[in-house]
């Protein structure tokens, strides 16, 4: 299964102004203590009927929204590598603000970078190996980027048969099970080390 998948968006422009003109007006940046950044309900239902060209775009995907969050790294929060609590293995990922020159980055479980892609167009993420954010040197900040989730997930687009997917289920339930949830904050307490993901 690939890391990722570039997602062809003609009203990327548009839409990342919606999605920021929502921080804005909800004065979601003033409350960030985390990277992660999940929406509320209403929240939710503010973008959904605030930004048409969103809304469309995922309706030519054939993908229904299920859960929101915005990702910030500023000079007061960042991320480390880590993986997202299940049932999650796809998302989409949107570049809103400054995410030149910041890459996704995947991992093995030994450490070893697997994949990379700078956050210039939206992608579909796959989230169920350790993976994280890396800054290049003329990044600027704070770096803003929307994450969804779906109800039916888009792991198509990450190139698994129907057999692959339950498999990958299956193992990542497994995993989480012996492990439990690896958080941005247990990572960054040292807690997960890469030999936890073995």
């Amino acid at each position: 299964m690939k890391s990722y998948f570039i997602l062809d968006c003609p009203n990327l422009k548009q839409i990342a102004n919606n999605l920021y003109e929502f921080l804005i007006r909800n004065n979601s940046l003033n409350k960030v203590n985390f990277f992660w950044n999940p929406l509320t309900r209403d929240e939710i239902k503010q973008i959904y009927h605030g930004n048409t060209a969103l809304i469309k775009w995922f309706d030519d995907l054939n993908v229904r929204i299920r859960d929101i969050a915005f990702t910030c790294w500023s000079d007061t929060v960042a991320t480390a590598p880590h993986i997202d609590e299940p049932p999650v293995i796809a998302k989409i990922n949107i570049p809103v603000l400054n995410t030149k020159d910041t890459y996704n980055v995947w991992w093995d479980n030994d450490g070893n970078e697997i994949d990379r892609v700078e956050c210039i167009t939206p992608i579909v993420l796959r989230s169920d190996i350790p993976h994280g954010v890396i800054l290049g040197q003329t990044h600027k900040k704070p770096r803003l980027q929307f994450s969804f989730c779906f109800y039916d997930e888009p792991i198509s687009y990450l190139g698994p048969t129907k057999e692959e997917e339950q498999q990958a289920r299956k193992t990542f339930y497994e995993r989480f099970k012996k492990y439990g949830s690896v958080t941005l904050e247990e990572s960054l307490r040292g807690k997960t080390v890469w030999s936890d993901f073995n």
